[in-house]
């Protein structure tokens, strides 16, 4: 699921590895710097992509924000990753299952710089919540 990150930063300052400190809101500006204390830079915006209970501490000059991501909360998902020898031939690549335990199901060899045929089975969260 990187691919698009990885296209969208192509011609950007990529810093990989590296723990970014909670930013502090100055003006109109976001002031970066890594969990050492290293400047990274002043920004107009800035976009947090992880999962809400990691995002909470990078929220914290924005308390209203670092709240609604501290009331997430997940739920389980059992998943199942077939490798074939064969295409199912299917007409799709994904669907969502709206009955049953399933909840998702797809081809992820049909996802780039991906090879063969190979399926992702999500269960819904109540399913696998009763048998973890």
């Amino acid at each position: 699921m990187s691919s698009l990150g990885r296209l969208l930063a192509e011609d950007l300052d990529v810093r990989l590895e590296t723990r970014i400190a909670p930013p502090v809101h100055v003006g109109d500006d976001w002031l970066l710097a890594d969990e050492q204390g290293n400047a990274l830079g002043r920004f107009d915006r800035m976009l947090i992509a992880e999962p809400a209970p990691q995002a909470v501490e990078l929220l914290s000059a924005a308390p209203a924000l670092a709240a609604r991501a501290s009331a997430v909360r997940y739920g389980p998902c059992w998943s199942v990753l077939l490798g074939l020898d064969a295409p199912l031939g299917l007409p799709w690549e994904g669907l969502f299952v709206n009955h049953g335990p399933l909840r998702w199901v797809a081809d992820n060899g049909s996802k780039p710089d991906r090879q063969g045929p190979v399926w992702v089975l999500h269960a819904n969260a109540d399913w696998t919540a009763t048998r973890l």
